[in-house]
């Protein structure tokens, strides 16, 4: 979800899915408060909105400090994949003992199967497809949360330096980011998931991140 910080000052956070954005959360929660920036895209879980999204929430930007963090394109998918794969597995545990589960029980044990398989075929399949009850999918590359906004954002922080990109940020000086959603991912090299084929896919797909932030593979 994307917040607005009620800090002394204005301060704005645009969260971006799989780039540390729960664990900053329960700092600035603990801290200060939030108020969670809605958008108009979905009726539930409207979650992850954008800068774009956010401008709704302001009368005028003078003096607004405004973060993100965005993270290299293959390890933020390979966590996206780890995480979501699972999210499927307490669906079918749930599946078994209720028939209150959030998708069909059919597309959720095709989907985790593919998983289980194959990574580059659940990714060529999967990530045009939006995540349940909301806007987002893999498609949407991470320049997508910042683009055509009145709001410039103060400071971007890449996931791989995040400790120092977190102490950073004025209202956050002297504190220490704790470790939330920690998948499996975490201990699993991203690279081990990829082919050559699906490690050029990807580069397709996020060129506008990797020119604007200067990953590789």
């Amino acid at each position: 979800m994307s917040y607005i910080i009620h800090s002394p000052n204005k301060v704005l956070f645009i969260h971006i899915p799989k780039t540390a954005g729960n664990a900053i959360m329960t700092v600035a929660n603990k801290i200060y408060g939030t108020t969670h920036i809605r958008n108009d895209r979905t009726k539930n879980r409207n979650y992850h909105s954008t800068l774009k999204d956010a401008e709704k929430h302001f009368k005028n930007f003078d003096n607004l400090y405004s973060f993100t963090v965005v993270r290299n394109p293959w390890s933020r998918i390979s966590s996206w994949y780890f995480f979501r794969k699972t999210m499927l597995t307490k669906v079918l545990k749930t599946s078994k003992h209720s028939k209150k589960v959030s998708r069909p029980v059919d597309e959720v044990r095709k989907e985790y199967e593919l998983m289980q398989h194959n990574f580059d075929k659940w990714l060529y399949f999967y990530y045009d497809q939006p995540w349940d009850h909301t806007w987002f999918s893999l498609a949407h590359n991470q320049i997508y949360w910042l683009k055509n906004s009145k709001i410039n954002i103060t400071n971007i922080i890449k996931y791989e330096e995040l400790a120092s990109g977190f102490s950073s940020i004025p209202i956050f000086k002297n504190q220490q980011l704790p470790i939330t959603n920690r998948s499996r991912s975490s201990s699993v090299p991203y690279k081990q998931l990829y082919s050559n084929k699906s490690r050029k896919f990807v580069a397709k797909i996020y060129q506008e991140d990797i020119d604007n932030f200067k990953y590789t593979f």
